[in-house]
């Protein structure tokens, strides 16, 4: 998305339709894998339209053979600010050493759901 999104830089945009994808997402296959270890969590800012929020949640998955996938956060209406903490309560701590994929997937409990998020800076913690 270019330009500002509710007063901020746009980022990636994923239209959806929960109807025709359950867990519709946006991935990345890093080359070579990324190497987690040391990195304490990963944040990401995801916006979601007025009509998808309080109705959607985020999930990260990350493969290095094996997939892990962490606990789905709830988003409201707006920007949301999201971490996702690699302490091995979701992704085995040696799994982070070698991820062949990262993944962001988003989820509604309203079936009918049709709607926009946009993910910006992807970004990790120490």
């Amino acid at each position: 998305v270019r330009g500002q999104v509710d007063g901020r830089a746009g980022g990636t945009r994923l239209d959806f339709d929960i109807n025709s994808s359950r867990q519709p997402h946006l991935y990345a296959l890093p080359y070579p894998n990324l190497n987690l270890a040391g990195v304490s969590g990963l944040e990401v800012d995801v916006y979601v339209p007025a009509g998808a929020g309080d109705k959607t949640s985020v999930s990260m998955a990350m493969d290095n053979g094996t997939r892990h996938r962490s606990p789905w956060k709830p988003l409201s209406p707006g920007w949301n600010s999201l971490k996702f903490k690699l302490d091995g309560s979701w992704l085995p701590l040696d799994a982070s050493e070698s991820v062949k994929r990262l993944e962001l997937a988003i989820s509604s409990h309203d079936p009918g759901l049709k709607s926009f998020a946009v993910f910006r800076t992807l970004r990790a913690s120490w």
